[in-house]
């Protein structure tokens, strides 16, 4: 596996511009990128990508395994007269990162205009001000345009979409930047596909790169639909506990990839993965020296989540890479994980037999 192509994506694609629902940047990339490695990439109506890699052989199950292309980001709701934006949010943005964060904003045209959300002055605040966090609904964000009309004279208008500004870096293994969630995801599909290319295995394998998971985590379910495989892998963040405020009870970087046991969002929803497919995940681990971390998540899911309830239904499991600072401009996460999550879902796929049974009961 090569590291550098690895590590090349997870920085061209993290720096891609594309919230929920706005991701025509990132989609058009990575059908782009699919198409120069020999294979066919087919967007459906909602933007989800599809890669039918090669059909089972006789008696192997299929697999699918996904990422999403989208990030969490904003939406322009109303620009006042004086030329300042307010902002709805789009996913689970962190209230507490928001004042003082740079911005880009997409222009009817394509253009992204820089702007950042602006903070009131330690100087002339009050102690009560001064500990209290402003909301995504309170924030106001600046462009440096004087009016309404400079806005809109730029192509922002209300329903303009906006996302982080969050410069790619790396020290040692360590990467920092925006967008982890989930292009580190989308770089692993790449990496996958390179992985496998002229590798010997009878089942049957489909990339799907899937849309707006950030907003309603549904958008996937249409593809699944139609490929109807019998295994759905999901690759999505962790969250690492290796942080003086996040410390206990979860992975580390370094560790290796998580093998979710339980996710739960806020809200309801998730995904309790079928045993027996947790088993064959840690078995090929265990096999092949793959290090691996078992964990559940609570607070958050995926769109593995409502994609299992496809058609008559998805052996389903959400496979990790551990990350600190989810959901802001400064996501860290370890090379070494989301290669050997590579390694495992490799792994995964071509071990798999004639006759592999994930049956319940």
């Amino acid at each position: 596996m090569s590291s550098a192509t690895l590590l090349s994506d997870i920085e061209f694609y993290s720096g891609l511009f594309g919230p929920s629902g706005h991701e025509d940047l990132v989609i058009r990339a990575f059908a782009e990128t699919v198409r120069a490695l020999g294979y066919s990439a087919s967007v459906d109506a909602l933007g989800n990508v599809t890669v039918p890699v090669r059909e089972a052989s006789a008696g192997y199950p299929t697999f699918a395994v996904t990422a999403h292309l989208d990030e969490i980001g904003f939406v322009v709701r109303d620009i006042d007269p004086a030329g300042w934006l307010y902002l709805n949010r789009i996913g689970g943005v962190n209230d507490r990162v928001v004042a003082g964060q740079r911005l880009q904003v997409r222009s009817d045209s394509g253009e992204l205009v820089e702007g950042h959300v602006g903070v009131k002055g330690a100087h002339v605040s009050t102690e009560a001000e001064l500990a209290t966090v402003v909301t995504v609904e309170e924030a106001y964000v600046d462009l440096l345009l004087s009016s309404r009309e400079e806005v809109l004279a730029h192509g922002i208008r209300i329903g303009s979409p906006a996302a982080f500004v969050g410069p790619f870096s790396q020290r040692g293994a360590l990467l920092r930047g925006k967008a982890f969630d989930d292009r580190i995801g989308v770089a692993a599909l790449l990496e996958l596909l390179r992985r496998l290319r002229d590798a010997d295995f009878g089942a049957g394998f489909t990339l799907i790169a899937t849309v707006q998971e950030e907003f309603s985590q549904r958008a996937g379910v249409p593809p699944v639909c139609a490929v109807r495989p019998d295994v759905l892998i999901c690759l999505d963040i962790g969250l690492a506990a290796d942080s003086p405020d996040h410390n206990a009870g979860g992975p580390r970087l370094g560790e290796g990839p998580v093998i979710h046991g339980f996710t739960r969002g806020r809200t309801g929803g998730g995904l309790i993965p079928n045993p027996a497919l947790v088993r064959y995940m840690a078995d090929a681990a265990a096999k092949h020296d793959v290090p691996f971390v078992h964990s559940t998540l609570r607070g958050g899911l995926t769109d593995g989540s409502y994609m299992q309830y496809a058609g008559a239904g998805i052996t389903t499991i959400d496979l990790a890479f551990p990350v600190r600072n989810a959901h802001t401009a400064v996501e860290v996460a370890h090379l070494s994980d989301v290669e050997h999550l590579v390694g495992l879902v490799a792994h995964a796929i071509t071990d798999a037999g004639r006759g592999q049974s994930f049956a319940r009961g």
